[in-house]
């Protein structure tokens, strides 16, 4: 897939840099536009959390410091776009006034609930940065990627907090035969374009590949047609599908790994399946994902 759209979610707090960074690297590779947008939430929406057996005096402190907070993690937002933007001598625009050019970057701020405006604004571009989630080995509720993945309906490539200064050098391609795996090998196509080295591995549990019938040499085959070259490897399951996948992009020295993303979003929860799960808490390097 052609990247001509890129869309970075920045919150102004940690993982922000690493978020803006990778996007950029984005726009000098591809000439993509790309758009930073940073989500004020409303205090309002705090209210049914926080007024319940408070004053009215209480609740408008409340709601006076959510709105500070909102105001000064924007502020950050911007200051870092503007920074970023300097450093490879971009003009700082804002996106309500722009109309989307390519190679171009713009700050948009927008206020509201998270989930429902990423949701909203990636299904206009081709990729969605997002920073990778917190919560320890089990990962943590991420509703903005969430919100991406399963109601945005485009790919999200989750950035690290140590992001590499290029990402989609060095790249493990998941491979199980599914549709979320080929949604995702599709949607790196434009990164696997220009990648130095492509490795498309398929897990076997128990003797028997992922998926049933899943191939890596096909895959590298539909690769090829494309132009690009790729080598294809079984590798035995080794503990969790999600350290096996982990384990072969050290190996490989990877800075990019492709997978399907598994799951479901029927509570509004970020309930995924085991592989995804681990893989976003633990990944050191970025992960483009689709579902």
């Amino acid at each position: 897939m052609n990247i001509a759209a890129v869309l970075a979610v920045i919150d102004g707090g940690e993982g922000s840099r690493a978020v803006v960074q990778a996007a950029f690297d984005l726009v000098r590779r591809t000439d993509a536009y790309v758009e930073v947008i940073h989500v004020r939430p409303d205090p309002a929406d705090s209210v049914p959390l926080v007024g319940e057996g408070m004053s009215g005096a209480m609740v408008d402190q409340v709601m006076s410091e959510l709105r500070a907070r909102a105001e000064s993690n924007a502020a950050a937002a911007w200051q870092l776009f503007e920074e970023q933007c300097a450093a490879r001598d971009l003009p700082p625009l804002q996106a309500e006034a722009l109309t989307p050019t390519r190679g171009r970057a713009a700050f948009r701020s927008v206020e509201g609930r998270e989930d429902d405006e990423l949701a909203r604004r990636s299904r206009l571009f081709d990729l969605t940065l997002i920073a990778r989630p917190g919560g320890g080995e089990t990962g943590g509720y991420a509703p903005g990627l969430e919100a991406v993945l399963f109601d945005g309906g485009r790919p999200v490539l989750v950035v690290p907090p140590e992001a590499p200064p290029r990402c989609g050098e060095r790249v493990v391609v998941a491979w199980n035969g599914r549709r979320e795996a080929a949604r995702a090998a599709t949607a790196a196509l434009g990164l696997l374009a220009s990648a130095a080295a492509v490795t498309v591995v398929s897990i076997e549990e128990h003797g028997r590949a992922g998926g049933g019938d899943a191939d890596p040499a096909e895959l590298t085959a539909w690769l090829g047609l494309h132009a690009i070259e790729a080598r294809a490897r079984r590798v035995p399951l080794a503990g969790s599908a999600g350290a096996t996948l982990l384990a072969e992009a050290e190996e490989a020295g990877a800075d990019l790994l492709v997978m399907g993303a598994y799951g479901h979003s029927r509570l509004r929860q970020f309930i995924v399946g085991g592989a995804t799960r681990s893989v976003l808490a633990q990944s050191p390097v970025a992960v483009l994902m689709a579902h």
